[in-house]
Formats: structure tokens, sequence, C-alpha cells
């Protein structure tokens, strides 16, 4: 049964899997950014070992279709009203907000889904008199909600997603690609908080293995594991053609937030130039969902702007090469591994594949600057075999390591350890 009025209850019909409470402000739906797919499969791998009981909040007015939806992905469904659905409510909380922000070093984020929307309360009545036997929270925000949990004697997990302070200390760029000190005032009471967070989980889920690294040596006793993010290869099959793809690179990514937006402009402005004078017929491909006007305006005989596709597959197969001029050694560039799985050439940082375990060998091209890239994607231009073999390498790394079985699939039998041994890590390191 579902509720909002304080006293929630989960189906009891029996069941012989462990009882998983899943804490979340992400849907796994639409699975159009890296956080929904997130939760999609991971969800999608713990339900064949626990009984899984989703744990939210939603937008009132779409309260029926967001139960059905996520009926499809879990076997109960607990939602409280959201609180900012309200325009008044928003408007009232904002002095608090602004005041959180400043005595914290917080993002409105932190102060939104951690003291309001999840607050220990709230949490509280989602789960109301049910029992579980672990519980995962997805992202940190809510640590304080979650520990409702662990004070009933429930172990939990925290789904990281990513490093958050890390990813503030990487700023604008100019003309070169440049990372703000992690010394700034902002950043360093932020990762204090973010990483004290850490200890109050039994456990912890790092998306790569540098983020892992980082929080072992922050916190030695923590149980932590790498569950990177697979690709699901029935949905991103092998595509790429050397014949297909003469004369066109690409960028791809989330464009609806200004680090998407930034890194495709950096590509036009600083990549491609040097790619054109050299190869003036080459096309650009800016691929992605919601690119506001600063990119729809560069559309034009050499430039594409596809918008939202429903598979990029399709133009990711039909490219020499996918350039990626990312900075800051945090996260988790999906997308790469899209495309790597599609079977397109990779030019990138080295940045961009920080802690994944990637390499040359594995069919990338790596460059430190934007010329360093243009060169890079050129040699691929020019060079069918080059291509070709680096397209099979992608593939190939993808498939043995990159899959849903290798990444995803590996958190159940995991976890359940972790509901077993409920091991006590607190402590200053």
């Amino acid at each position: 049964m579902d509720s909002s009025d304080g006293s929630p209850e989960c189906s009891s019909d029996k069941d012989d899997r462990l009882r998983l409470a899943f804490i979340s402000h992400v849907y796994p739906f639409p699975p159009t950014s890296g956080q929904s797919q997130r939760v999609r499969y991971m969800l999608s791998a713990l339900r064949e070992r626990f009984h899984v009981t989703f744990l939210g909040v939603v937008v009132p007015g779409r309260r029926d279709d967001t139960e059905a939806q996520l009926r499809m992905h879990v076997d109960d469904v607990v939602l409280l009203d959201s609180r900012y659905a309200s325009e008044a409510t928003r408007w009232l909380l904002l002095p608090v907000q602004f005041a959180y922000q400043a005595a914290t070093g917080l993002k409105a984020s932190n102060f939104q889904i951690g003291c309001i929307e999840l607050s220990p309360h709230r949490v509280s009545r989602l789960l109301g008199t049910n029992t579980f036997d672990i519980g995962v929270l997805q992202y940190w925000h809510a640590w304080r909600g979650a520990q409702v949990l662990r004070d009933r004697g429930v172990p939990i997990v925290l789904d990281m997603h990513n490093i958050l302070w890390q990813s503030l200390a990487v700023g604008r760029r100019g003309s070169g690609l440049i990372a703000i000190p992690d010394r700034l005032p902002r950043v360093a009471a932020y990762r204090r908080r973010e990483e004290r967070a850490w200890s109050e989980f039994e456990a912890v889920m790092a998306i790569n293995e540098a983020e892992r690294a980082h929080v072992s040596r922050r916190w030695p006793g923590i149980d932590i594991e790498t569950i990177a993010m697979g690709a699901d290869l029935e949905r991103w099959p092998y595509r790429w053609s050397a014949n297909g793809s003469v004369g066109r690179v690409a960028f791809y990514a989330g464009l609806s937030g200004e680090r998407g937006v930034q890194d495709a402009l950096l590509v036009y402005r600083e990549v491609m130039p040097e790619i054109w004078a050299q190869r003036p017929d080459t096309e650009l491909v800016i691929i992605g969902a919601d690119p506001p006007s600063q990119l729809r305006e560069l559309a034009s005989e050499r430039v594409t702007v596809t918008g939202f596709v429903p598979d990029p597959g399709v133009h990711l197969g039909a490219v020499r090469a996918l350039i990626c001029p990312f900075v800051g050694r945090y996260g988790f560039r999906s997308r790469v591994i899209e495309a790597m799985a599609s079977g397109t050439p990779i030019v990138c940082t080295p940045d961009a594949v920080y802690g994944m375990n990637l390499n040359a060998t594995d069919g990338l091209s790596f460059a430190e600057n934007p010329i360093g890239l243009a060169r890079s994607a050129l040699a691929l231009l020019a060079d069918d075999d080059m291509a070709e073999i680096a397209s099979m390498r992608s593939r190939a790394t993808v498939e043995a390591r990159y899959g849903l079985e290798a990444t995803y699939g590996r958190a159940p039998s995991w976890l359940e350890q972790v509901a077993d041994h409920r091991p006590d890590h607190r402590g200053p390191a």
C-alpha cells in the first residue's frame, strides 16, 4: 500500500528475499540521464535477490502515474508529497535555504533534499512500521534521514554516484582547461561535510576505482565496493562503420546543464578550428537532449545539433571519433562507455576516464589540451585502419568490463554480505 499519511505499509506477501529500502530522490525513469540510468539498472539487479521498496517523494498531481511507473521496477512503493511542489513553499523556504548555504558551504540541493524532502522526520514517516534488512541511499544529501534506519538496527549503504565536492573544484574555462584548487573555502567546507557523512554508513558504493581509493584513505575501516556505470549491450549494439563515419566527429553529453554546454562550446571553439584548418569539410555532430539556444545557433552546413534522439547509437556509429574534453577527476563518463559500446573511437583527456581503468590499448586516444584532441581526431579521420582497430578494441573492452552483469550485477551479493555482517567502522580516520 502507498501512503502519504505517515503510516505506509508494504505488501506482506510471502517472500524469502531480504527486504531492502531504496531511498532516492531520483527516479529510474525516464532513462535519459546518468542518474536515472544508474537507479534503473541498480533496481533491476537488486530485485533478483531483494524485495525492494522505493521510498521517495512525488509531485502530488503526478502520484498515480509515478507510482505506476515505479512499480515496474520495484516490489513496493512508498511516497510522500513533495514540499517543493508548492511555489509558495519554495518562496517561504528561500531565506532559510540561503542562510543554510551560507552557514554550511553546501548547495541548494543539500538543503532541499536533506533538510526538507528527506529529512529524518520525513524518512521516519516513509518507513512507518515496516521492517527492512538493509537500506540503500542514493547520494549523500539525505544522510541524516537515512540514519533513522540505522537507529532501528538496519545497516545503511550509500551509493555515492560520485564525489560531489570534487565537481565544485572545477570551474568555467576560458581559453584553456582549468581546474580550481580545492583549497577554496566553499569547496573545503563542502568536502568536510561530505566526507564526514561517509563515515555514517555501514558501507559505500563508489563508481570508479579512484573514488574507491579516496574513500578508503579517508575512512580506512569502511566497507566499500566499486559498482561502475554499466551499459545495456542489447540497447547499445555495435554500429560503427569505417565507410559510414568518413568526415564526421561528435560531442555527446547531457546538454541541460552548464557543464555539458561548456564542453560542447570548447569543442566547437577550440578543437574544431584546428580540425577545419586541415579538413574543412569535417562535420561536427553535437548529440544530446535539451541543447540551449547558444548551441542550437551553431547549426550550419558543418555543424549538426541533434537535440533529443531516442537512439544516440545511430549517430555515434556514424562518426569517426567522439571528442570528450572533460576536466576534473571525479565521477564516471557513462556516455564514453555508450560510445565505446557502439564502436566509436574515443578522443579524450585523461581526466575523462580517470579511475575507470581505461587506456590506449582499450581503443582510446588521449590528449591534455584542445590542440592535442584535434590532432588525435585528425589522425583517426586520415587513417581507416587506425580507426577500425580503435573501434574493435572499444567494443571488446565494454563487453568484457562494462556490461550490466560485470557492473550492477556485482551489487546484490555484496549487499547481502553487508546485511549479514553489519560492520561497525565508525570513528575518525
